[in-house]
């Protein structure tokens, strides 16, 4: 019976040695990025939301404007299929641009020719009545990423609008995200 207890105190303290070394290894098995893979799953099945998204350019000024915004469908790269797009919008008017999902990233302005972002959103040239002028607006925010600002079946409002007197106007870029049902 002694010799009985004395194997249970042996395999008891072989086992207590072993499984950290083991229970490290199954953590770092857990953590590590093939895992999906090793589990049978294939990420590239996983189904990006569907649909669209919609741009709403709104000036609500009295001048004629060039509005311009950018998407990419991954935010961490924007040189990988990304696109530069704008719209004429008459004084007082409204222009929509649809987006087909997955997009990553939608903001104002636009890419240069080395895919860094410019801030020049909207560009003001126009008279109303005999006041004539040329602007030039940036948008100061942050780029919107999926998820984060909006979804798809989201509206996106960019909106020019101006302060001060018609001889001495402010433009200012806002933008609004508008949940979709």
């Amino acid at each position: 019976m002694n010799a009985a207890w004395r194997r249970r105190w042996v395999w008891l303290g072989g086992a207590l040695l072993v499984l950290p070394l083991g229970g490290c290894a199954l953590l770092s098995d857990m953590i590590a990025p093939s895992l999906p893979l090793q589990l049978g799953l294939d990420p590239a099945t996983v189904t990006p939301q569907q649909g669209v998204v919609v741009v709403a350019f709104n000036n609500t000024t009295q001048f004629p404007a060039e509005f311009y915004a950018y998407e990419a469908p991954n935010a961490q790269n924007l040189s990988s299929s990304s696109r530069n797009f704008s719209a004429q919008v008459d004084a007082g008017k409204q222009q929509n641009e649809v987006l087909d999902c997955p997009v990553g990233v939608i903001s104002p302005g636009s890419l240069n020719a080395s895919f860094q972002p410019d801030s020049t959103a909207v560009t003001v040239a126009g008279t109303a009545g005999t006041q004539s002028v040329v602007a030039t607006v940036a948008y100061t925010g942050p780029a919107l990423e999926v998820s984060k600002a909006y979804s798809c079946g989201d509206l996106i409002e960019i909106r020019l609008s101006a302060t001060g007197t018609t001889d001495q106007p402010t433009f200012a870029v806002s933008v609004r995200v508008i949940p979709g049902r």
